[in-house]
């Protein structure tokens, strides 16, 4: 949290509260990044104020791309609030095909492979790749 933003009451509640911030932004990909999502949603699986803490996050990242979101919050990764946005009356978030290309050479400066990118992003491998050859331009 920002040192100059108020505390709220349900933060103040809240199960990860004194735990490792690192943990509910995890970095890197394959089974560590997974295995530490797992860690941090299992705090979140038991939080008092999750509700709150998810309601926070979907207002807070509210038009922003999927690249701009970032850790777990309220029991939900990045990806996963950016779809559920509409389920909670916010309008469906809107990606442009340049904000598509920006956020998959974002992850690819990171290394991560094209599975890994399209998971964390929701689109397919074909559509990853394509738009890496595009980013990287042609191979030799």
């Amino acid at each position: 949290m920002a040192p100059d933003r108020a505390e709220t009451a349900w933060q103040r509640r809240a199960a990860c509260r004194g735990q490792d911030p690192d943990l509910f932004f995890p970095k890197g990909w394959g089974a560590l990044y997974h295995a530490q999502i797992e860690r941090a949603m299992a705090i979140c699986d038991g939080c008092p104020v999750r509700a709150a803490c998810l309601s926070a996050a979907l207002t807070m990242e509210h038009g922003k791309s999927i690249a701009e979101r970032a850790g777990i919050w309220g029991g939900a990764t990045a990806l996963e609030r950016h779809r559920m946005a509409p389920s909670v009356g916010l309008p469906a978030p809107q990606t442009t095909a340049s904000e598509r290309r920006t956020e998959v050479a974002h992850f690819a400066a990171y290394h991560l492979a094209e599975n890994e990118i399209a998971d964390r992003l929701g689109l397919t491998r074909g559509y990853v790749h394509s738009l890496l050859r595009v980013i990287q331009g042609p191979t030799v």
